[in-house]
Protein backbone atom coordinates (compact mmCIF):
# COMPACT_ATOMS: atom_id res chain seq x y z
CA UNK A 1 0.00 0.00 0.00
CA UNK A 2 3.12 2.08 0.74
CA UNK A 3 4.40 1.60 -2.55
CA UNK A 4 1.55 2.78 -4.41
CA UNK A 5 0.84 5.26 -2.52
CA UNK A 6 4.41 6.96 -2.83
CA UNK A 7 4.19 6.33 -6.62
CA UNK A 8 0.73 7.97 -6.99
CA UNK A 9 2.21 11.18 -5.32
CA UNK A 10 5.66 11.11 -7.68
CA UNK A 11 3.31 11.32 -10.53
CA UNK A 12 0.97 13.61 -9.55
CA UNK A 13 3.78 15.54 -8.26
CA UNK A 14 5.87 15.20 -12.20
CA UNK A 15 2.35 16.07 -13.85
CA UNK A 16 1.88 18.90 -11.27
CA UNK A 17 5.30 20.18 -12.04
CA UNK A 18 5.31 20.12 -16.20
CA UNK A 19 1.61 21.99 -15.92
CA UNK A 20 0.89 24.10 -13.54
CA UNK A 21 0.27 27.87 -14.09
CA UNK A 22 3.36 30.11 -13.54
CA UNK A 23 2.63 31.78 -10.64
CA UNK A 24 3.92 32.41 -6.56
CA UNK A 25 1.42 30.47 -5.40
CA UNK A 26 1.22 27.66 -7.32
CA UNK A 27 5.07 27.18 -6.81
CA UNK A 28 4.80 27.09 -3.19
CA UNK A 29 2.02 24.50 -3.56
CA UNK A 30 4.36 22.58 -5.92
CA UNK A 31 7.34 22.74 -2.74
CA UNK A 32 5.04 21.19 -0.52
CA UNK A 33 5.02 18.06 -2.55
CA UNK A 34 8.86 17.86 -1.56
CA UNK A 35 7.57 17.73 1.83
CA UNK A 36 5.73 14.53 1.42
CA UNK A 37 9.18 12.61 3.15
CA UNK A 38 10.05 14.93 5.28
CA UNK A 39 10.30 11.72 7.43
CA UNK A 40 13.44 10.67 6.00
CA UNK A 41 14.70 14.49 5.71
CA UNK A 42 17.58 13.73 7.68
CA UNK A 43 19.02 11.36 4.81
CA UNK A 44 18.24 13.42 2.26
CA UNK A 45 20.40 15.79 3.65
CA UNK A 46 23.19 14.07 4.53
CA UNK A 47 23.34 13.06 0.70
CA UNK A 48 26.39 15.09 -0.70
CA UNK A 49 26.13 16.85 2.82
CA UNK A 50 29.78 18.47 2.19
CA UNK A 51 28.85 20.21 -1.17
CA UNK A 52 25.84 21.12 0.28
CA UNK A 53 27.24 23.80 3.22
CA UNK A 54 29.39 24.53 0.93
CA UNK A 55 26.65 25.69 -1.67
CA UNK A 56 24.61 27.29 1.71
CA UNK A 57 27.57 28.88 2.79
CA UNK A 58 28.47 30.89 -0.32
CA UNK A 59 24.55 31.50 -0.79
CA UNK A 60 24.74 33.06 2.84
CA UNK A 61 28.26 35.38 2.04
CA UNK A 62 26.49 36.86 -1.45
CA UNK A 63 23.91 38.02 0.91
CA UNK A 64 25.98 39.18 3.78
CA UNK A 65 28.41 40.85 1.52
CA UNK A 66 25.41 42.60 -0.42
CA UNK A 67 23.26 43.16 2.66
CA UNK A 68 22.92 47.06 2.22
CA UNK A 69 21.84 46.45 -1.68
CA UNK A 70 18.42 47.51 -2.88
CA UNK A 71 17.45 43.59 -3.11
CA UNK A 72 13.91 42.53 -3.87
CA UNK A 73 11.59 39.86 -2.71
CA UNK A 74 11.72 37.91 -5.68
CA UNK A 75 15.82 38.00 -4.74
CA UNK A 76 15.40 36.33 -1.46
CA UNK A 77 12.64 34.13 -3.00
CA UNK A 78 14.91 32.84 -5.81
CA UNK A 79 17.88 32.06 -3.08
CA UNK A 80 15.31 30.43 -0.50
CA UNK A 81 14.38 28.30 -3.82
CA UNK A 82 17.67 26.82 -4.87
CA UNK A 83 18.42 26.25 -0.94
CA UNK A 84 15.72 24.08 -0.33
CA UNK A 85 15.92 22.40 -4.10
CA UNK A 86 19.63 21.44 -3.16
CA UNK A 87 19.00 20.56 0.53
CA UNK A 88 16.50 18.18 -0.08
CA UNK A 89 17.74 16.96 -3.34
CA UNK A 90 17.14 13.79 -4.19
CA UNK A 91 13.09 14.15 -2.38
CA UNK A 92 12.07 10.45 -3.25
CA UNK A 93 14.39 7.50 -1.68
CA UNK A 94 11.92 4.36 -2.15
CA UNK A 95 13.72 2.31 -4.67
CA UNK A 96 10.00 1.44 -5.81
CA UNK A 97 9.50 4.66 -7.90
CA UNK A 98 8.05 4.71 -11.34
CA UNK A 99 6.53 7.40 -13.60
CA UNK A 100 3.67 5.99 -14.97
CA UNK A 101 3.45 6.21 -19.11
CA UNK A 102 0.02 7.46 -18.23
CA UNK A 103 1.16 10.58 -16.82
CA UNK A 104 3.91 11.32 -19.62
CA UNK A 105 1.02 11.07 -21.99
CA UNK A 106 -1.00 13.46 -19.97
CA UNK A 107 1.63 15.78 -19.76
CA UNK A 108 2.42 15.76 -23.68
CA UNK A 109 -0.84 15.59 -24.55
CA UNK A 110 -1.84 19.11 -22.66
CA UNK A 111 1.10 20.89 -24.05
CA UNK A 112 0.82 20.17 -27.95
CA UNK A 113 -3.07 20.66 -27.83
CA UNK A 114 -2.33 24.20 -25.88
CA UNK A 115 -0.03 24.99 -28.97
CA UNK A 116 -2.75 23.86 -31.71
CA UNK A 117 -4.91 25.82 -30.33
CA UNK A 118 -3.15 29.10 -30.86
CA UNK A 119 -2.10 27.90 -34.09
CA UNK A 120 -5.60 27.05 -35.40
CA UNK A 121 -7.56 29.87 -33.46
CA UNK A 122 -9.45 27.32 -31.18
CA UNK A 123 -11.22 30.11 -28.83
CA UNK A 124 -12.94 27.25 -26.51
CA UNK A 125 -9.34 25.56 -25.90
CA UNK A 126 -7.73 28.68 -25.85
CA UNK A 127 -10.57 30.29 -23.68
CA UNK A 128 -9.78 27.52 -21.42
CA UNK A 129 -5.96 28.35 -21.50
CA UNK A 130 -5.94 32.00 -20.81
CA UNK A 131 -8.51 31.45 -17.77
CA UNK A 132 -6.29 28.74 -15.86
CA UNK A 133 -2.80 30.43 -16.77
CA UNK A 134 -1.74 34.08 -16.68
CA UNK A 135 -1.96 35.63 -20.14
CA UNK A 136 1.70 36.69 -19.94
CA UNK A 137 1.79 36.79 -24.29
CA UNK A 138 1.11 40.67 -23.95
CA UNK A 139 3.26 41.55 -21.13
CA UNK A 140 6.57 39.93 -22.57
CA UNK A 141 5.77 40.00 -26.04
CA UNK A 142 5.50 36.08 -26.50
CA UNK A 143 2.14 37.06 -28.78
CA UNK A 144 4.87 38.29 -31.87
CA UNK A 145 6.26 34.51 -31.99
CA UNK A 146 2.95 33.34 -33.18
CA UNK A 147 2.81 35.63 -36.04
CA UNK A 148 6.40 34.27 -36.60
CA UNK A 149 5.35 30.86 -36.71
CA UNK A 150 6.51 30.11 -32.68
CA UNK A 151 4.58 28.57 -30.61
CA UNK A 152 4.36 27.88 -26.86
CA UNK A 153 1.22 26.55 -25.86
CA UNK A 154 0.26 26.94 -22.20
CA UNK A 155 3.80 28.04 -21.41
CA UNK A 156 2.99 31.24 -23.67
CA UNK A 157 7.32 31.43 -24.30
CA UNK A 158 8.35 29.09 -26.84
CA UNK A 159 11.73 28.98 -25.49
CA UNK A 160 10.41 27.58 -22.49
CA UNK A 161 8.18 24.93 -24.28
CA UNK A 162 11.05 23.71 -26.04
CA UNK A 163 13.05 23.32 -22.75
CA UNK A 164 9.88 21.27 -20.81
CA UNK A 165 9.42 19.38 -24.25
CA UNK A 166 13.45 17.82 -24.00
CA UNK A 167 13.52 17.10 -20.52
CA UNK A 168 9.82 15.25 -21.35
CA UNK A 169 11.48 13.34 -23.90
CA UNK A 170 14.40 12.53 -22.25
CA UNK A 171 12.43 11.17 -19.65
CA UNK A 172 9.88 9.70 -21.90
CA UNK A 173 13.04 7.35 -23.29
CA UNK A 174 14.15 6.59 -19.76
CA UNK A 175 10.53 5.05 -18.60
CA UNK A 176 8.58 3.87 -21.45
CA UNK A 177 9.20 0.20 -22.91
CA UNK A 178 7.02 -0.01 -25.41
CA UNK A 179 8.56 0.78 -28.12
CA UNK A 180 5.77 1.30 -30.70
CA UNK A 181 4.28 4.28 -28.30
CA UNK A 182 8.10 5.29 -27.60
CA UNK A 183 8.16 5.82 -30.93
CA UNK A 184 4.40 7.77 -31.02
CA UNK A 185 5.59 9.86 -28.00
CA UNK A 186 8.54 10.72 -29.41
CA UNK A 187 7.24 12.03 -32.91
CA UNK A 188 4.71 13.98 -30.79
CA UNK A 189 7.59 15.51 -28.77
CA UNK A 190 9.42 16.31 -31.53
CA UNK A 191 6.15 17.83 -33.32
CA UNK A 192 5.73 20.26 -30.13
CA UNK A 193 9.49 20.95 -30.32
CA UNK A 194 9.07 21.92 -33.87
CA UNK A 195 6.28 24.04 -33.08
CA UNK A 196 8.35 26.14 -30.87
CA UNK A 197 10.77 27.34 -33.87
CA UNK A 198 13.75 26.52 -30.88
CA UNK A 199 16.95 25.69 -32.42
CA UNK A 200 18.45 24.61 -28.85
CA UNK A 201 15.32 22.69 -28.51
CA UNK A 202 15.75 20.60 -31.27
CA UNK A 203 19.40 20.56 -31.21
CA UNK A 204 18.82 18.86 -27.27
CA UNK A 205 15.76 16.63 -28.46
CA UNK A 206 18.54 15.08 -31.61
CA UNK A 207 21.08 14.65 -28.88
CA UNK A 208 19.00 12.91 -26.69
CA UNK A 209 17.63 10.41 -28.92
CA UNK A 210 21.40 9.99 -30.34
CA UNK A 211 22.41 9.38 -27.04
CA UNK A 212 19.38 6.54 -26.24
CA UNK A 213 20.28 5.00 -29.52
CA UNK A 214 24.01 4.72 -29.50
CA UNK A 215 24.84 5.04 -25.79
CA UNK A 216 21.74 3.67 -23.86
CA UNK A 217 20.63 1.14 -26.47
CA UNK A 218 23.67 0.83 -28.23
CA UNK A 219 22.09 0.36 -31.67
CA UNK A 220 24.82 1.30 -33.91
CA UNK A 221 23.79 0.00 -37.49
CA UNK A 222 20.27 1.33 -36.46
CA UNK A 223 21.17 4.45 -35.12
CA UNK A 224 23.31 5.10 -38.25
CA UNK A 225 20.69 4.57 -40.59
CA UNK A 226 18.40 6.43 -38.41
CA UNK A 227 21.19 9.44 -38.62
CA UNK A 228 21.29 9.47 -42.25
CA UNK A 229 17.36 9.68 -42.70
CA UNK A 230 16.91 11.97 -40.44
CA UNK A 231 19.90 14.03 -42.66
CA UNK A 232 17.62 13.45 -45.59
CA UNK A 233 14.16 14.57 -44.19
CA UNK A 234 15.75 17.60 -43.20
CA UNK A 235 17.43 18.63 -46.10
CA UNK A 236 13.93 17.96 -48.30
CA UNK A 237 11.83 19.82 -45.03
CA UNK A 238 13.75 22.36 -44.29
CA UNK A 239 13.53 24.76 -47.54
CA UNK A 240 9.81 23.85 -47.59
CA UNK A 241 8.71 24.52 -44.01
CA UNK A 242 11.11 27.39 -43.30
CA UNK A 243 11.42 26.69 -39.74
CA UNK A 244 13.43 28.28 -37.25
CA UNK A 245 13.96 25.09 -35.45
CA UNK A 246 16.35 23.94 -38.65
CA UNK A 247 18.21 27.10 -38.83
CA UNK A 248 21.14 25.81 -36.56
CA UNK A 249 23.17 28.12 -38.44
CA UNK A 250 22.25 31.03 -37.30
CA UNK A 251 23.72 31.53 -33.66
CA UNK A 252 22.37 35.25 -33.07
CA UNK A 253 20.17 34.44 -29.84
CA UNK A 254 23.43 32.45 -28.07
CA UNK A 255 25.83 35.41 -29.35
CA UNK A 256 23.98 38.32 -27.44
CA UNK A 257 23.66 36.35 -24.31
CA UNK A 258 27.57 35.58 -24.87
CA UNK A 259 28.21 39.19 -24.94
CA UNK A 260 26.00 40.33 -22.25
CA UNK A 261 27.95 38.06 -19.78
CA UNK A 262 31.37 39.24 -21.20
CA UNK A 263 30.22 42.66 -20.61
CA UNK A 264 29.64 41.96 -17.15
CA UNK A 265 32.27 40.44 -16.15
CA UNK A 266 34.50 43.21 -18.28
CA UNK A 267 32.96 45.83 -16.32
CA UNK A 268 33.13 44.03 -13.10
CA UNK A 269 36.52 43.74 -13.08
CA UNK A 270 37.12 47.40 -14.43
CA UNK A 271 35.50 48.23 -11.52
CA UNK A 272 37.92 46.13 -9.06
CA UNK A 273 34.73 44.46 -7.67
CA UNK A 274 36.17 40.81 -6.57
CA UNK A 275 33.54 40.63 -4.21
CA UNK A 276 30.82 40.98 -6.77
CA UNK A 277 32.88 38.68 -9.04
CA UNK A 278 33.30 35.69 -6.20
CA UNK A 279 30.28 36.24 -4.44
CA UNK A 280 27.96 37.55 -6.77
CA UNK A 281 25.12 40.47 -6.49
CA UNK A 282 22.54 38.79 -5.21
CA UNK A 283 20.42 40.55 -7.43
CA UNK A 284 18.12 39.18 -10.44
CA UNK A 285 17.13 42.71 -11.69
CA UNK A 286 19.11 43.01 -14.49
CA UNK A 287 18.88 46.88 -14.56
CA UNK A 288 19.80 47.58 -11.39
CA UNK A 289 23.22 46.05 -12.57
CA UNK A 290 23.22 47.96 -15.88
CA UNK A 291 23.43 51.06 -13.71
CA UNK A 292 25.72 49.67 -11.26
CA UNK A 293 27.99 48.54 -14.10
CA UNK A 294 27.06 50.82 -16.59
CA UNK A 295 26.55 48.06 -19.27
CA UNK A 296 26.15 49.21 -22.95
CA UNK A 297 23.63 46.41 -23.87
CA UNK A 298 20.06 46.68 -22.80
CA UNK A 299 18.04 43.13 -22.31
CA UNK A 300 14.44 42.74 -21.65
CA UNK A 301 14.99 39.00 -20.74
CA UNK A 302 18.35 40.00 -18.63
CA UNK A 303 21.46 37.23 -19.05
CA UNK A 304 18.47 34.75 -20.23
CA UNK A 305 21.28 31.87 -19.43
CA UNK A 306 22.33 29.61 -16.28
CA UNK A 307 25.71 30.63 -16.04
CA UNK A 308 25.02 34.34 -16.77
CA UNK A 309 22.47 34.21 -13.68
CA UNK A 310 24.27 32.34 -11.14
CA UNK A 311 27.91 34.16 -11.60
CA UNK A 312 26.09 37.61 -11.67
CA UNK A 313 23.56 36.69 -8.40
CA UNK A 314 25.88 34.39 -6.39
CA UNK A 315 29.22 35.05 -7.87
CA UNK A 316 31.61 32.49 -9.91
CA UNK A 317 32.58 30.61 -6.66
CA UNK A 318 28.52 29.16 -6.34
CA UNK A 319 28.63 28.33 -10.03
CA UNK A 320 32.24 25.97 -10.08
CA UNK A 321 30.80 24.70 -6.56
CA UNK A 322 27.09 23.78 -8.20
CA UNK A 323 29.14 22.15 -11.25
CA UNK A 324 30.82 19.87 -9.13
CA UNK A 325 27.42 19.37 -7.44
CA UNK A 326 26.60 18.47 -10.85
CA UNK A 327 29.41 16.24 -12.00
CA UNK A 328 28.79 13.99 -9.24
CA UNK A 329 25.44 13.21 -10.49
CA UNK A 330 26.56 12.72 -13.62
CA UNK A 331 29.08 10.37 -12.91
CA UNK A 332 26.38 8.47 -10.72
CA UNK A 333 24.24 8.43 -13.75
CA UNK A 334 27.01 7.67 -16.39
CA UNK A 335 26.56 3.99 -17.19
CA UNK A 336 22.75 4.06 -16.80
CA UNK A 337 19.77 4.59 -18.90
CA UNK A 338 19.50 7.80 -16.75
CA UNK A 339 22.13 9.74 -18.23
CA UNK A 340 19.54 10.93 -20.16
CA UNK A 341 17.63 13.12 -17.95
CA UNK A 342 21.31 15.02 -17.32
CA UNK A 343 21.88 15.77 -21.11
CA UNK A 344 19.37 19.08 -20.89
CA UNK A 345 21.42 20.44 -18.04
CA UNK A 346 24.35 20.28 -20.61
CA UNK A 347 23.11 22.63 -22.78
CA UNK A 348 20.28 24.60 -21.91
CA UNK A 349 22.21 26.56 -19.28
CA UNK A 350 23.90 28.33 -22.46
CA UNK A 351 20.65 29.86 -23.58
CA UNK A 352 18.32 29.48 -20.70
CA UNK A 353 17.81 29.05 -16.75
CA UNK A 354 17.27 25.88 -15.29
CA UNK A 355 18.09 26.06 -11.67
CA UNK A 356 17.78 30.10 -11.32
CA UNK A 357 14.16 29.18 -13.01
CA UNK A 358 11.68 28.68 -10.30
CA UNK A 359 9.19 26.55 -12.36
CA UNK A 360 12.10 25.05 -14.63
CA UNK A 361 14.01 23.94 -11.24
CA UNK A 362 11.13 22.37 -9.84
CA UNK A 363 11.17 19.46 -12.79
CA UNK A 364 14.06 19.24 -13.64
CA UNK A 365 15.65 18.96 -9.79
CA UNK A 366 13.16 16.50 -9.39
CA UNK A 367 13.68 14.35 -12.17
CA UNK A 368 17.46 14.23 -11.44
CA UNK A 369 16.78 13.42 -7.89
CA UNK A 370 14.26 10.51 -9.19
CA UNK A 371 17.43 9.16 -11.66
CA UNK A 372 19.35 9.47 -8.67
CA UNK A 373 17.27 7.90 -5.80
CA UNK A 374 16.75 4.66 -8.67
CA UNK A 375 20.37 4.31 -9.59
CA UNK A 376 21.73 4.50 -5.80
CA UNK A 377 19.48 2.00 -4.70
CA UNK A 378 20.46 -0.22 -7.74
CA UNK A 379 23.85 -0.51 -7.17
CA UNK A 380 24.23 -0.52 -3.64
CA UNK A 381 20.41 -1.61 -2.34
CA UNK A 382 19.56 1.10 0.18
CA UNK A 383 22.22 3.47 -0.89
CA UNK A 384 20.07 5.94 2.62
CA UNK A 385 21.66 3.91 5.41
Amino acid sequence: MKKIRNILILNIFIVYCFLSPTSEVFYFLGYLGLLVNIGSLPKLINYNLNLKLILGLLILMSFLFNINYDNSFKDYLNAFNILLLLFLFPYFISKDLKIHIFSIITIITVILFSQLAFIFDISIIKGVILTIYNDESSEFGFDRFINTGRNGGIYYNPNQASKYLTILLALSLVVIKNNKLDFLIILSILLGIFLTGSRTGMLVALIIIACNIFIVQRKYIYGVTLTLCGLLISIIITPIADSRSFQISNSGSIQYKLDIFFEYINNVIKKDSLINLTFGNFTSDYNSLMTKFEFIQTSHFGFDSEFGMAISFLGVSFWFTLLIFYYRQLLLLLKSKFILIFIPFIFWPITSTVLFSFKTSLVYMVLLGFGVSIVKNGLRGNFYK
